[in-house]
């Protein structure tokens, strides 16, 4: 027999997957897959409690610019349309009739945040109530104002998808998360 005619008789044969391995593939796969859905879904919550940290820091950035800047500012937060809009008055026409978009330093423009969006995990502002109505300003002291322009009577409220709350405190104008 040549060495050619060896080769030839050899068969290749293709070999597949036993029902052992099978079963261990099977196995593992379930195992991360069990792993991976709680830790997208603690994700998605981290996300939601970012959201609502991000609106508290907001919030606390508009009573500093009121108390550092000496000009009121406000924030109209509207439920209807999942955002919210900041605001500056002018100091040489103030007024709330005369106030300005506030400029966003990150981007550039009006300083507008919308609600929704994989960045915010889903979470939806579900109410807004400062001595009823939705509209918060802070004067140059930066204590907190109703819409009219007067002190808040009562702490101001953001409420969340999530079940979380920005509390505005009437006494300070100081904003805290809670659950």
């Amino acid at each position: 027999m040549r060495i050619n005619e060896t080769h030839r008789r050899v068969r290749v044969v293709g070999r597949g997957f036993s029902l052992v391995e099978l079963a261990v593939v099977m196995v593992l796969v379930t195992l991360l897959a069990a792993v991976a859905v709680p830790a997208l879904s603690g994700a998605a919550e981290a996300r939601t409690l970012a959201g609502v940290a991000h609106v508290e820091r907001d919030v606390a950035g508009a009573r500093d610019l009121a108390s550092h800047g000496g000009v009121r500012t406000w924030i109209r937060f509207s439920v209807a349309q999942q955002r919210y809009e900041a605001f500056v008055e002018q100091a040489e026409n103030p007024g709330i009739a005369n106030r300005l978009a506030r400029i966003d330093p990150m981007r550039g423009g009006a300083f507008i945040q919308d609600f929704g969006g994989a960045e915010w995990g889903g979470l939806a502002l579900t109410s807004a109530s400062f001595d009823g109505g939705s509209e918060l300003g802070f004067d140059w002291k930066g204590l907190p104002l109703a819409v009219s322009g007067s002190p808040l009577a009562f702490d101001g409220v953001l409420e969340f998808s999530n079940g979380r709350h920005v509390v505005v405190s009437a006494n300070s104008g100081l904003a805290s998360g809670q659950e």
